[in-house]
């Protein structure tokens, strides 16, 4: 029994560190996306957009114009006629 016990006492302390590991992992990604958020927020501002060029860090701005797939109209086809036709011959 006391191989047990150990060996369930191991698993436990395994199972707490690898969650504490978890949770700095999701800590350090959390503060990372902050910061990523916060200077493209910056970047945003037509005020420093100078500093920004300075630093050569290119500043995407999103072209308005492209179009999406969903926004397309849709093709009107005569399937109704078709398949009548089909169905017939």
């Amino acid at each position: 029994m006391g191989k047990t016990f150990r060996k369930r006492n191991q698993e436990e302390h395994f199972n707490a560190e690898s969650i504490e590991g978890h949770l700095n992992t999701v800590s350090d990604l959390y503060k990372l996306h902050m910061k990523k958020f916060n200077i493209v927020i910056d970047m945003m501002d037509s005020d420093n957009k100078p500093k920004y060029e300075n630093l050569r860090v290119k500043i995407r701005d999103r072209d308005e114009n492209v179009p999406y797939f969903a926004l397309y109209e849709q093709l009107t086809y005569p399937y109704k006629e078709y398949q009548s036709k089909v169905k017939i011959s």
